[in-house]
């Protein structure tokens, strides 16, 4: 009866122990990424080296997926969207990590045909990704300015009379993705996704 007891104060303590992570059992704080490298000895008499950990944005890649509202098509109730993806990398400059990437949005064309005649929308552009990654502590954030160069034509032809209203230049969307796949922002008329490689 009194082994019993004894057993029973044993896994009691240690329950305490555990849901209070007392006991000396688990670290406090997390070590610092900024220590020197520490030393193991080896059975041969050596030593080997270990590392900190890597910084959050080494070595960090992917695909930017874009979709971007071809407008003003939403007054006679179309909404066109336009694709894109662009690859990138993060670069590593000597303790920055800046990005660096491009790539083109599909040729997206559509018509809408109603009684009084036919609106046809076409668009084609092209992107690039700029920006840096940045990171406090083990988390880290994609700082993005994505701009797109691109060319749209509106054609309106009403009761047989055709009217174009073409438009070319460049826009810009900046961005802060956090650096987990599938991240999204979103704003108006364009959504932004993250793929991790």
């Amino acid at each position: 009866m009194d082994h019993r007891r004894k057993d029973l104060r044993f896994w009691f303590s240690a329950i305490i122990c555990l849901t209070l992570a007392g006991c000396g059992i688990f670290p406090t704080s997390k070590p610092s990424i900024d220590q020197s490298p520490t030393t193991t000895p080896t059975s041969g008499g050596g030593v080997v080296l270990i590392d900190p950990a890597g910084h959050p944005c080494e070595g960090v890649s992917g695909t930017l997926e874009i979709q971007i509202l071809v407008g003003p098509s939403e007054v006679v109730g179309m909404t066109p969207f336009s694709l894109g993806e662009i690859p990138f990398d993060v670069l590593d400059e000597d303790g920055v990590y800046p990005i660096e990437g491009g790539g083109q949005l599909e040729s997206y064309s559509d018509v809408l045909s109603a009684a009084w005649g036919t609106y046809t929308v076409t668009f084609e552009g092209d992107l690039v990704a700029a920006g840096e990654c940045i990171s406090t502590g083990d988390v880290a954030v994609l700082n993005l300015s994505v701009e797109m160069t691109g060319e749209q034509n509106i054609e309106i032809v009403f009761d047989g009379v055709q009217t174009n209203f073409p438009w070319s230049g460049t826009s810009q969307i900046e961005a802060t993705l956090p650096v987990e796949d599938g991240a999204q922002q979103e704003g108006e008329g364009w959504i932004l996704i993250l793929h991790l490689n």
